[in-house]
């Protein structure tokens, strides 16, 4: 599965490495005068990079090791140039993944500003699962004062389940029997983020120090629904190829993370220059900002599902995969009631639909006031009293039926006639009739 894994990753490394040995054979470093019509070489200034990240992060954990290439194609030295950004990555849970990413920089000359945008395809692993995603990311980078901005669109929005069973909880919802179940999903957020910044602390602008805020969106899938988050980083530059990054977010998902990362940049020809600002001709070949991780969260849930018929007897003659119906009475309950789990009916109805599967009726005040005028039974129906503990089969198995109440059994009769006239397939149990003319025919 792994090796599977690697496939699109060390494609994405071999695109840069072929874009690379493709261009020119000068040792990569700043652009040099090349021999073609346009004075200078469009793809010099090509670089390494190796970054390490250490720490749990938004929809990530335990951090993770790159490995990519810049590869730049200049329309103007150190002006304007397209790039190619390939990256393979390996995570600490041995994970092969990677991010082939482009764009556009342009350094306004006269205000000393890079704008820059570059799309991107994250292919991610979290367990099991593999998750892709397209990103789009702009850039405003100035000597002083940047902001970024990436939006993250997932190829596929539905949650995977790796477990799901039932808790054995049962109880009545309505005309419904309910299932409680227990289900562990992954949940693959879209989004976007933002942040602002720069070198603007007093004392550390010109020392290669660059604060940052800002915040993120998350959307999720129906399980989970969105949430927002607020984020900050110091960015740290050791030398003009070295880099420190220490994050802090906490979202509505992922609460509170910390993490660091190092960044090593080969190739660039840069002078060691130790603690001091990037000029902005250099930063047009750095890395865009954003999340190279697609963002995605195991959480669990609990809830319930209906109880399905299963065909045959036991109460479930109705249509196979279709909901168990229960129509519940209890001489002490309101009048008006509607037969369901929560409003009775307060008397024994002379028949019921026939969609119908149990009548459940309970002891109520043991008499058989307002129980007295008999009942019908349609196909397939069970008539059972709540004194005695009865089972029902369901698609999902056979359980226990909610509602048993130990003691006396309730009371039904029809002083004129049958106290219960049958159908097929029926069951009657647990019920006293006292005084009628027929107990059941």
């Amino acid at each position: 599965m792994k090796k599977a894994r690697a496939v699109p990753c060390l494609a994405m490394m071999a695109a840069g490495l072929l874009a690379g040995s493709a261009a020119a054979q000068d040792a990569p470093g700043r652009a040099v005068a090349g021999d073609g019509s346009s004075g200078f070489d469009r793809f010099g200034n090509r670089n390494f990079q190796m970054r390490s990240d250490i720490g749990d992060g938004v929809g990530y954990s335990k951090g993770y090791q790159t490995f990519g290439i810049f590869q730049p194609l200049m329309l103007e030295p150190d002006q304007s140039l397209f790039f190619a950004n390939p990256r393979g990555v390996i995570t600490y849970e041995g994970n092969f993944i990677g991010n082939l990413g482009g764009g556009f920089r342009w350094l306004n000359p006269e205000t000393e500003r890079i704008l820059g945008i570059g799309g991107w395809y994250d292919h991610d692993v979290n367990g099991a699962n593999d998750y892709d995603q397209w990103g789009i990311s702009f850039e405003s980078l100035g000597n002083l004062f940047d902001f970024r901005a990436n939006a993250y669109l997932p190829t596929e929005t539905s949650a995977k389940t790796l477990q799901q069973n039932l808790t054995g909880s049962v109880f009545f919802v309505g005309n419904n029997i309910g299932l409680g179940r227990y289900s562990v999903y992954q949940s693959h957020f879209g989004g976007g983020d933002f942040e602002v910044g720069g070198a603007l602390i007093p004392g550390f602008s010109d020392a290669g120090i660059r604060a940052y805020a800002g915040g993120y969106y998350l959307q999720g899938d129906d399980t989970i629904g969105e949430g927002y988050g607020v984020k900050a980083r110091i960015e740290a530059l050791i030398t003009q190829d070295f880099q420190v990054n220490v994050g802090w977010s906490n979202d509505t998902f992922f609460e509170t993370n910390l993490t660091a990362s190092v960044t090593w940049y080969m190739g660039t020809g840069e002078s060691p220059r130790w603690f001091q600002r990037m000029p902005q001709s250099t930063r047009l070949y750095q890395q865009m900002e954003r999340n190279y991780r697609n963002m995605v969260l195991t959480h669990d849930i609990t809830d319930f599902v209906l109880a399905l018929r299963a065909g045959g007897t036991g109460g479930s003659g109705g249509a196979v995969g279709t909901p168990i119906q229960v129509f519940h009475v209890n001489n002490l309950a309101a009048a008006g009631g509607d037969g369901s789990f929560e409003h009775p009916l307060n008397q024994l109805p002379s028949t019921t639909a026939s969609s119908v599967d149990i009548i459940l009726v309970e002891r109520g005040d043991g008499t058989t006031a307002r129980m007295n005028g008999g009942i019908v039974l349609n196909d397939w129906q069970r008539l059972l009293g709540n004194g005695l503990q009865h089972t029902f089969t369901s698609t999902q198995g056979t359980f226990v039926l909610p509602g048993f109440s130990p003691g006396a059994f309730p009371a039904i009769t029809n002083l004129g006639g049958s106290a219960v006239t049958l159908a097929s397939h029926n069951e009657v149990s647990a019920f006293r009739i006292p005084g009628a003319g027929a107990a059941a025919t």
